[in-house]
Parts: C-alpha cells; sequence; structure tokens
C-alpha cells in the first residue's frame, strides 16, 4: 500500500509541472475529452456510477470549501475566457474515490452498471459500520491529462494516507481501474480544441494564482456515496 511520502514523490512532479505542449508547440486537448464534451462546450451523454466523497450543503465547514471552490472556478472562467465547457455546477463538486462502470451509452452495459453497484453498496455498508475521518490538504491547481482542471489534494497525515489508500485497494478489488489514486476536485473541463501559447500563459497564470492559498477539508464515512451519472454535470444518488 502507498505510504504518504511515496504519493508525494509520485504526484508532485506532474502536478507542478502539468502544462506543456505538443511538437508543434500547441496544447491539445484529450481525445477521449470528445466523448464527455462536444464542440461547442456542452456536456455529452456519458453514463455510469462512481464512489465520491460528496460535499454536504448542509454543512457548515463544507460550504466553505464549497465557497472556495466556486471561487477558484469563477477565476478559471475569467482569466481563461472560451477555453472551457459549460460550468460544473457547484453542487456537482466531489472527491472521487474511485471510479466505476463508464463510457458512452452505447458502450456500457446496464447490467452490468446494476451488478458493480451493489458490489460497491455492500463495501459501503461494510467500510461505514464505524464513523471515521480522512483529511486532505491541496496542493495547487493542475491539468489533468489534457481534459480537465482541477485542484490536487493530498492525505494530511500518514494516518489519513493510509486510510484513504486501504478503501481504494478494496475497491480495486471490486472493479479493478489499474491505476493509482490522484486525489482530486474537478473544477472545470476543457472545451476540446487545439490552444496556443498565450492560452496557455492565461492558464498558467491561473494556475499559479489558485495555488497560493491552501487549505484542509474533511470527508466522512457519512459523505461516502455511490452515485450514477448521465454526464459530468449531473449525478444521483
Amino acid at each position: 500500500m502507498e505510504t504518504l511520502n511515496q504519493f508525494r514523490e509520485r504526484v508532485y512532479d506532474f502536478e507542478y509541472n502539468s502544462l506543456y505542449m505538443n511538437h508543434d508547440g500547441c496544447f491539445c486537448t484529450n481525445s477521449s475529452l470528445n466523448d464527455k464534451v462536444d464542440a461547442s462546450g456542452k456536456f455529452k451523454k456519458y453514463i455510469g456510477n462512481t464512489i465520491l466523497f460528496s460535499l454536504d450543503l448542509n454543512d457548515a465547514k463544507t460550504k466553505i470549501v464549497r465557497k472556495k471552490l466556486k471561487y477558484m472556478q469563477d477565476i478559471l472562467y475569467s482569466k481563461c475566457q472560451g477555453m472551457f465547457a459549460e460550468r460544473l455546477n457547484e453542487n456537482t463538486f466531489h472527491m472521487t474515490l474511485h471510479d466505476l462502470v463508464n463510457g458512452r451509452p452505447e458502450n456500457v452495459v446496464d447490467e452490468e452498471i446494476c451488478l458493480i453497484r451493489e458490489k460497491a453498496k455492500i463495501f459501503m455498508e461494510n467500510v461505514c459500520k464505524e464513523s471515521w475521518i480522512i483529511r486532505l490538504k491541496t496542493i495547487c491547481v493542475f491539468n489533468m491529462v489534457h481534459s480537465s482542471v482541477v485542484l490536487g489534494l493530498e492525505p494530511y497525515s500518514n494516518p489519513d494516507c493510509d486510510k484513504l489508500m486501504d478503501l481504494y485497494e478494496c475497491l480495486e478489488r471490486i472493479y479493478p481501474v489499474g491505476y493509482q489514486m490522484t486525489p482530486h476536485i474537478t473544477l472545470a473541463y476543457y472545451k476540446p480544441g487545439i490552444y496556443q501559447d498565450d492560452d496557455i500563459k492565461k492558464l498558467k497564470e491561473a494556475f499559479d494564482f489558485l495555488s497560493n492559498e491552501t487549505f484542509v477539508m474533511e470527508f466522512t464515512s457519512e459523505s461516502l456515496k455511490c452515485q450514477d451519472f448521465c454526464d459530468m454535470n449531473h449525478y444521483a444518488v
């Protein structure tokens, strides 16, 4: 199981150096983004389910976090106009614990979604028998695989890391995805396209500005949810 030091060694390099151009000197969005966002920036139908930590609308602490995330989103859209898809509703802000079944409707089998959902719910019933808290702190805002802009997070302490990684490994046995966890909260998806040096300069300035402030957030056993989605802006328990 990955330790906190190992986690930092793995994620710091690509999170702090996430913006890079191709050999033509352009920034090209990931081809897989076309499955989720159309050319005009509207979200396309993309279905599946996921295990995530929600940000409770009625909790005082998470209201403060939501306010910070909305501010970050506002800065991105004001400084980098034309680069992003339609805004994510702030009610959808969450931290994914583990991806499950997902894809374009024609590529996803409904029965598999239902089967994995039931297995995930059994997992949650077991791990949430007792209450617990996982604390994470912000690292920086970064470019996630040329598909989105996210706020990177890291476990606050070794015990927080151990708990988070244990949960992830349990879910990896239920639905293996084959990659390690990079905790984050998505702030915006790009509009598919090719962007030039001036666009990336503005994006980097926004990243640097938004990464100046660090803060801690808490996720509880009660905030762990299995949710279905029909696009990147619509999630439901």
